[in-house]
């Protein structure tokens, strides 16, 4: 017999997987807010690396869904991350391996340029491979810019709250969050810090030519080559990428 069908045309096994996707979500949000409590009730280091273990063995649907899952920017910031640290570094100068373990500020565009864009699949199959490394680079430049944006905003929050209590006595001038700071600024404080000023680097039309000639070559490595709307799609992101940063 088939499956039952249920409501909106599901089967009941397709209508308990998206029930247990969205408690496996809500969950790790839950997991992620606490980690970052500085309680020591969970590791963050820890969640990240089963994160990153989890996104690893997810294509480009996978990892699509997960981002949309998770709510904090600065947690999907710092996967990217590890996941681009963790790929293929044969590409990478020498002078610029050690960036690998590079601690994560919001000024992230110089390990962007020299490092991440210089990346490859750990695994180079077919041209799905180069797609999700691709749109994995994607993904960490706008988190990185968001988290960045959502930093200047918090800086401009703490200048105008300090500025309206500098004249009481006894204030704190410590960077201590403001009151109506939300737990996304408290979150991306404790994974990145607080710097007093980032320099912005802009992507030379050097950079990106020589990152589209470096996609293009893995491209030609795999398989199925003659994908062609797969490989529109990896056009579109690195136009995505020229977009933004040109």
């Amino acid at each position: 017999m088939g499956a039952d069908i249920g409501e909106f045309g599901l089967t009941n096994n397709q209508q308990q997987s998206t029930v247990n996707a969205e408690f496996g979500a809500r969950m790790l949000n839950m997991l992620i807010a606490v980690s970052y409590c500085n309680m020591g009730a969970i590791d963050s280091k820890d969640l990240i690396f089963q994160s990153f273990r989890r996104l690893s063995t997810l294509g480009i649907d996978g990892c699509s869904n997960l981002m949309h899952m998770i709510k904090f920017s600065s947690y999907k910031f710092t996967l990217f991350d590890t996941l681009l640290s963790e790929s293929n570094l044969v590409n990478i100068q020498q002078k610029y391996k050690s960036m690998r373990k590079q601690k994560l500020s919001i000024d992230f565009m110089d390990k962007f340029i020299k490092f991440d864009l210089n990346t490859t699949p750990a695994h180079l199959g077919g041209i799905q491979d180069v797609y999700r490394h691709v749109q994995i680079i994607v993904w960490k430049l706008v988190l990185g810019m968001d988290v960045r944006q959502i930093h200047y905003q918090q800086q401009q929050q703490r200048q105008h709250y300090h500025n309206g209590n500098s004249m009481m006595e006894n204030v704190s001038t410590s960077t201590t969050a403001s009151p109506t700071a939300s737990m996304e600024d408290q979150v991306k404080e404790t994974v990145i810090g607080v710097v007093e000023e980032v320099d912005v680097v802009a992507i030379s039309r050097a950079t990106m030519n020589l990152w589209k000639r470096h996609v293009k070559d893995m491209i030609k490595q795999v398989q199925d080559y003659d994908n062609y709307e797969i490989e529109q799609k990896v056009n579109w992101s690195i136009s995505l990428v020229e977009n933004i940063m040109l």
